[in-house]
Order: C-alpha cells, then sequence, then structure tokens
C-alpha cells in the first residue's frame, strides 16, 4: 500500500501576505480542501465514524498513520479596534502528523505545522521507547515540556478557542530534549531535560529542566478528579519574549504586553498547580503558576503570575480526560448517525500579571462549540479583555478594553 501526502510547502492563505496574488491565494485552500474531503468521507454510509480506519499500514509489525486537521479563523471586534478586515476568514494553523511503529516497542512520531503566511516548520519529531509493560517511556527529540494541563491539552481538544495566558507569559514550548513518562489509571509524571527549540539554533539558546505530576483520585470514562503540579528551570542564553498575545491573535485588537527575559532575569523558575473535574456533562478546571526570576548581579528577582478557571457544560455529549490532558470529546450521535452532533458551553475567566513593564491582563470569555461529527467542528467565542499597564512616572494607570467575537471551523482526519 502507497500512502500518498498532498503538497503544502507553497501555502497562501491571507491576501494580505507578502507575495500573495489571486491565483496563489485560491491555490493555498489546498490543504484545507483535503482534511475537508476526508471529513466528507464521513458523511458517507459506508465511511461511517465507527467503520472509517485511519489511514495506516501494517506488515510485520510495522504501523503508519497519517492525520491531520486545518483551522480557519474570523474575528469581528466590537469595541476596541479600527474598522478593519478582521472578520475574513484566514488559516490560523494546518497540520500534519505522521506516527509510526518501528518495533514493538520503539515509536516514531513527527508533525509539521503550516500557518496564516505559509511557512513550514516541524513542531513535534520524536522517537519513543516503551518497556514491555508500557511503563515508563523514554522520548527523544523534540516535544512539549510537560508543563501545564492547557498547555499539554491539544489546541482541537481546549474549551476556549485560544489557550489561556499561561502558555505565553511562562513562555511554555517545545524543545529538543529527552524525558522520561510515566501514564497509569490514576497516576502520571513525567521529568526531562531540554536543549532550546530546533529552529532557534537549540544548542545555543539555553536549556531547561521540567517535571509534572498528576494524581486522579477518581478516574472513570464519566468521572474524573484530577490534581497536578508541574515545575521547570530555565537558563535563558538568548533575548526571549515573556508576553501575554491578544485573545483574537490582532496585535490592532489588543496590544501585546510583557516583559523581555532577560530584563527579568538570566534564569528563572516556574511552578503550577492543575486541577480538572469531569462528571458526566460537567466540567471545570483552573491553574495558576508563578514565574520568578532567578536574582543575580544584573538583574532581580521579578515575577510573573497567572491563572485561569474554567466550566462548561455539553449536550448530546461528553468530554473525555485520559493521561493527564482533556482528550477528543465523545459525541452521542453525530450528524452521520443522524443526530445533531455535540454541543459544549463553556465560561473562562483568565488573568495574568507581569511585573517588569509590564502590568495585568483580564480576559471573560463565553464559548460554544459544535461537534458536527468527531471530524468537524465550529466554535464561537464571545471576549471582554481588559489590559492595565504598569504606570510609569511618565504615565497614569489607564485601563484599555476590548470587546469582540471569535470564530473558528476546524476539519480533521
Amino acid at each position: 500500500m502507497q500512502i500518498r501526502t498532498p503538497s503544502l510547502f507553497s501555502l497562501c492563505f491571507n491576501r494580505q501576505s507578502a507575495g500573495c496574488d489571486k491565483s496563489t491565494y485560491v491555490s493555498s485552500f489546498n490543504a484545507f480542501h483535503i482534511v475537508l474531503a476526508a471529513t466528507a468521507l464521513h458523511f458517507s454510509p459506508a465511511h461511517s465514524e465507527e467503520t472509517n480506519p485511519p489511514i495506516s499500514e501494517s506488515e510485520s509489525g510495522f504501523d503508519v498513520e497519517l492525520s491531520g486537521y486545518a483551522q480557519l479563523d474570523a474575528n469581528i471586534p466590537f469595541t476596541g479596534a479600527p474598522e478593519s478586515d478582521h472578520a475574513d476568514l484566514t488559516l490560523r494553523r494546518a497540520r500534519l502528523g505522521l506516527k509510526a511503529t518501528l518495533t514493538e516497542l520503539l515509536h516514531l512520531k513527527s508533525e509539521i505545522n503550516i500557518d496564516g503566511a505559509g511557512n513550514v516548520q516541524a513542531t513535534s519529531l520524536y522517537v519513543e521507547y516503551a518497556a514491555a509493560n508500557g511503563h515508563p517511556r523514554v522520548r527523544l527529540g523534540q516535544f512539549k515540556t510537560p508543563n501545564s494541563l492547557d498547555f499539554l491539552t491539544s489546541s482541537r481538544h481546549i474549551s476556549a478557542i485560544e489557550r489561556s495566558q499561561l502558555s505565553d507569559i511562562f513562555d511554555f514550548d517545545r524543545r529538543i530534549g529527552i524525558a522520561v513518562f510515566s501514564d497509569s489509571e490514576s497516576l502520571t509524571w513525567s521529568a526531562g531535560l531540554f536543549a532550546g527549540n530546533i529552529h532557534d539554533d537549540p544548542f545555543n539558546s539555553g536549556m531547561a529542566a521540567a517535571t509534572r505530576l498528576t494524581y486522579a483520585p477518581v478516574s472513570t470514562a464519566s468521572r474524573v478528579i484530577h490534581l497536578g503540579a508541574s515545575a521547570r528551570y530555565r537558563n535563558n542564553q538568548r533575548l526571549c519574549e515573556t508576553a501575554s498575545r491578544p485573545f483574537d491573535q490582532v496585535e490592532t485588537v489588543s496590544a501585546d504586553f510583557g516583559a523581555n527575559c532577560h530584563s527579568m532575569a538570566g534564569s528563572d523558575f516556574f511552578v503550577g498547580i492543575e486541577n480538572a473535574i469531569l462528571l458526566s456533562k460537567f466540567w471545570a478546571s483552573g491553574e495558576f503558576g508563578v514565574l520568578t526570576g532567578i536574582r543575580t548581579e544584573q538583574a532581580s528577582a521579578d515575577k510573573h503570575h497567572g491563572g485561569y478557571l474554567e466550566a462548561g457544560y455539553a449536550v448530546g455529549g461528553r468530554k473525555t480526560f485520559t493521561n493527564g490532558a482533556f482528550g477528543s470529546p465523545s459525541i452521542d450521535r453525530s450528524l452521520t448517525q443522524g443526530g445533531p452532533g455535540a454541543f459544549f458551553f463553556v465560561l473562562r475567566y483568565d488573568n495574568s500579571e507581569v511585573s517588569v513593564s509590564g502590568g495585568s491582563k483580564e480576559i471573560y470569555t463565553a464559548g460554544l462549540d459544535w461537534w458536527a461529527t468527531r471530524n468537524l467542528q465550529v466554535r464561537m467565542n464571545l471576549y471582554r479583555t481588559l489590559e492595565k499597564p504598569e504606570p510609569t512616572l511618565n504615565t497614569v494607570n489607564t485601563e484599555e478594553a476590548s470587546t469582540g467575537l471569535s470564530l473558528r471551523i476546524q476539519a480533521q482526519f
């Protein structure tokens, strides 16, 4: 069996991007159309959700599985932004992934990302060795550092269109490293040593050590109580940004605020706590973290802190939770099964504060997700952002507010 993959290396999803003409703009939707075509197969009884297998090949213990998804976003600002074309539907990200079982104990994962400007980068690229009983697992390559429930949950499965501010102000990222993982029904732990990101001079941009521990005293298909904590030490050998991006990722709606890593310290230490509750149709989760600069002769021990609380309810389905993170939702009756799909309602409060020329920022979000099938999702988020820049000798403490509506269409296979 030959596995064919589309060409994803000449994409242009935004008319305003440099080098984009009309023909390039039109042809650039090929990646998203491919994902939509894969999704459309699930509307055929012959290719139902229960019977349609992943694209794979299995011979002599060697398995290959392809996956992918694309997210198209639009933003409609109500206040806090001038007239603009933010309502245009643009590509936020497209991903194509490959998982391979090389031997019974050795596995490979790779994933590439295409952004709205057509830039292509490898996000994950690693091999993993699992002991005969599955525990522990040793991973080598580029992957996420083991920090934060929200960061480790896939962007396909987070409750709002955007992650909380924690991922930004604490600068969680993927890095080249080696880590050990162990997962059981009630306990997960992981720890690793890391260099930098594969695309940013990884062995000359500092190092990090990170660990995470979670415990679930209750863990069933429909009921979960999750408690966790994680920590990270980081030695920064390069300039890096510790900032909170706007909710809708459009800078003219809500300006970035934050601090350069070296203006705070050459090294820093993060510690955070997390929790989640899943009770059939209802779920709630929250996190709080602190990033402290390690005092040196050149830098003071400044602190950033932030957290979020969210709660939601599902109709026609439910959230799932496995291995210390939220997973793909369960849908009672999708469109392919003659049902309405599943609807997820969420409210979230998000707060962050940075101490070096930063200030504080609050985001209130009300969201509705419609999972038509397991492969097609439509999302809508109403948001209100309040920013309070840190006052200086020449400025007063003013508050900036913005509100708007963000939309997303997501298709995956």
